[in-house]
């Protein structure tokens, strides 16, 4: 049997003798997780959900400050342009519907984090539109001033 473009890997998972196919029904069989063992997750997982609601009622009364760096999660390094072109599609999404409210009602922290990322990028790396965005984020933090 041949298979399109030729990906000899699948075709030989397919390979019609007997012993291919015991171990791919070994390899895909199902096993229900013992009771005992679905019993303890749920445990943690009530835990964790208490410990979490917690750390919100802490927060949101002020007795734990909440720090969170701005550091990208698939790469844990600190978020800066052209490093993660996911990271710098964010941003810019972010840029396109900030611009579409015309930058109303944003907060002076969400503002600066906006210029200092792109701020750290070398003259190139962004978009002529972004750099559009960008003058006229400029312009609407000096109006509102």
């Amino acid at each position: 049997m041949l298979v399109p473009g030729g990906c000899w890997a699948v075709q030989g998972l397919f390979r019609s003798d007997s012993r291919s196919h015991r171990r791919l029904r070994l390899a895909l069989r199902f096993q229900p997780v013992p009771n005992k063992v679905e019993n303890e997750f749920l445990k943690s997982f009530e835990q964790t959900v208490e410990q979490y609601r917690a750390l919100l009622a802490d927060v949101k009364k002020d007795r734990l400050k909440l720090n969170l760096p701005n550091y990208n999660l698939d790469t844990g390094k600190p978020t800066q342009p052209a490093e993660y072109h996911l990271a710098d599609q964010s941003y810019e999404r972010l840029l396109d519907k900030l611009e579409e409210r015309k930058f109303r009602d944003m907060n002076p922290e969400l503002r600066a984090d906006i210029l200092s990322f792109f701020d750290q990028a070398a003259p190139g790396q962004v978009p002529q539109k972004t750099v559009r965005q960008l003058e006229s984020l400029r312009a609407s933090e000096a109006a509102a001033q």
